[in-house]
């Protein structure tokens, strides 16, 4: 099975606890990874508002971009924009969101979807992703 990262299980890989548990078991147990391309900006610019000083930021963004390396890229481009007003109209979903459901979207199934956002939940679970998190799917 494909396992796709979104933003937030990301951001997990450097913040210390069950969650970043998580995120490590599924990268595990998946040979393949992908995440959009707008989930790299995203997980970045929140470890910047995690880190407490130049050094820490320094260590998360090095241990992200190794993360990082490991994953396939869905870009996002016109056609997955296009999706991603159908999707965040049909399940009343913010533009990140529904840019990250698009981008998963893409892959062949099956597809495991990483997330540790609420509101994409029930809109993963119908699009027919197997939901990871520590919220169930």
């Amino acid at each position: 099975m494909t396992l796709f990262l979104d933003s937030s299980a990301l951001v997990e890989l450097g913040v210390v606890g069950d969650r970043r548990e998580l995120v490590l078991a599924a990268l595990t147990n998946s040979p393949t990874r992908c995440a959009s391309a707008l989930a790299r900006t995203e997980a970045m610019l929140a470890l910047r508002h995690l880190a407490l000083g130049p050094h820490e930021l320094t260590e998360l963004w090095a241990e992200f971009r190794s993360a990082w390396d490991s994953l396939h890229v869905v870009p996002v481009d016109g056609p997955c924009l296009d999706r991603a007003v159908e999707v965040g109209s049909t399940f009343s979903i913010g533009i990140s969101d529904a840019v990250q459901l698009s981008a998963a979207d893409r892959l062949p199934r099956p597809v495991g979807y990483l997330t540790f956002s609420p509101s994409q939940i029930p809109a993963a679970a119908e699009l027919g992703f197997e939901v990871i998190s520590e919220f169930g799917g």
